[in-house]
């Protein structure tokens, strides 16, 4: 009986699962080290250098800083960073204080803004520094009869907002036409009711500080590792180099560290996870090819039991051919009564004389 399993199709199918299998390690490892090597790159824009986790982009792929914390580099060679859609310049990023010192990019190019957005920073990454105030800038605002210092007017698309001024604190808009809320530094509360001390102001910016925990990555550092993000799983992660490449053979195993949110941090063996995929992969392929055989023999065993019984039904009339001549027979024959006593032996003799 031909074996089914080993039939052309079910031997394309087991070669095709074999060598995905083979291959699997590779795949795995490989983008092991890819993800290494790509947060091995840092960030470089301006006077704003070798910046690494938490920060990404500009050559720092996504996986390799914490969401939302996305730097950028402008055509002017300019640090930039986007929070609650508003773009900051960068002027100094403090790793040990995780204090980042941002301006708005709007303002530091003057108070006659495009567009009236009161400052707003996402309060789940970021918290404001110690020392900062906020300003409140009033478009458009009627005439006093007493002028207070400070006073400007713009033209803003089209429009003229005339009797500007700026308020230390969060003001109510009032009879002022518009109002834009921006922090400043508290040192330079004397400078600012002069429009002119303005840019200075803006200039100086003000600072944040980040909240994102930064032991889990300061003890992926000590062990020779690299900080990344695991975008799937929504957590840090610390990564280390992978065994199968030449200049890392001398290290028998490639742990991966993953922390937790609570910063804990838990060893994960790569060639265990590896280990666990192929066998998990090999099991469903064995599996799948086992089912495609029992459905195909499933398949077949109505037409073999079909076939059986037309043969069945083809001998059935010729044994009754063969057995009814034979029955006639056996039925033709004269019963003939026993001549074994004397007194028939004489009937007889008398019937033949």
């Amino acid at each position: 009986m031909k074996c089914l399993l080993f039939s052309q199709p079910h031997f394309s199918f087991l070669l095709y699962i074999f060598l995905v299998l083979i291959h699997l390690p590779d795949l795995s490892l490989s983008d092991n080290n890819e993800w290494y090597t790509s947060c091995g790159a840092v960030f470089n824009c301006g006077n704003i250098t070798g910046v690494d986790y938490p920060f990404w982009g500009s050559g720092r792929p996504e996986k390799c800083g914490y969401p939302g914390l996305k730097l950028g580099c402008d055509k002017d060679d300019i640090p930039i960073i986007e929070i609650m859609k508003i773009a900051y310049r960068v002027l100094d990023i403090n790793r040990e204080t995780k204090i980042l010192k941002i301006a708005r990019k709007d303002f530091m190019e003057g108070i006659c803004v495009k567009e009236f957005v009161n400052t707003s920073i996402d309060f789940s990454l970021f918290d404001y520094a110690p020392g900062y105030g906020n300003l409140t800038f009033l478009y458009g605002c009627p005439p006093l009869y007493l002028p207070l210092p400070g006073k400007f007017t713009c033209s803003i698309n089209g429009t003229t907002y005339k009797d500007g001024y700026v308020e230390v604190g969060v003001q109510v808009l009032g009879p002022c036409q518009v109002s834009v809320v921006v922090p400043f530094s508290s040192t330079f509360l004397l400078e600012m009711r002069d429009p002119l001390s303005l840019n200075r102001v803006f200039e100086e910016g003000f600072e944040v500080r980040w909240k994102v925990d930064s032991t889990a990555c300061s003890e992926c550092k000590n062990s020779n590792g690299r900080c990344g993000y695991d975008l799937a799983s929504n957590q840090f992660t610390c990564l280390t180099r992978t065994a199968s490449t030449a200049d890392e053979r001398s290290s028998p195993q490639s742990p991966l560290a993953v922390a937790t949110p609570a910063g804990n941090s838990v060893k994960v063996n790569v060639p265990l996870t590896v280990g666990l995929s192929i066998g998990g992969a090999a099991i469903f392929g064995i599996g799948l090819g086992w089912f495609i055989f029992s459905w195909r023999q499933k398949k077949k065993r109505p037409a073999a039991q079909s076939a059986q019984t037309e043969t069945k039904d083809l001998l059935t009339p010729s044994s009754k051919s063969l057995t009814t001549p034979r029955t006639n027979f056996s039925q033709s024959i004269p019963s003939y009564p026993s001549l074994s006593s004397h007194s028939d032996l004489e009937k007889g003799s008398t019937y033949f004389g």
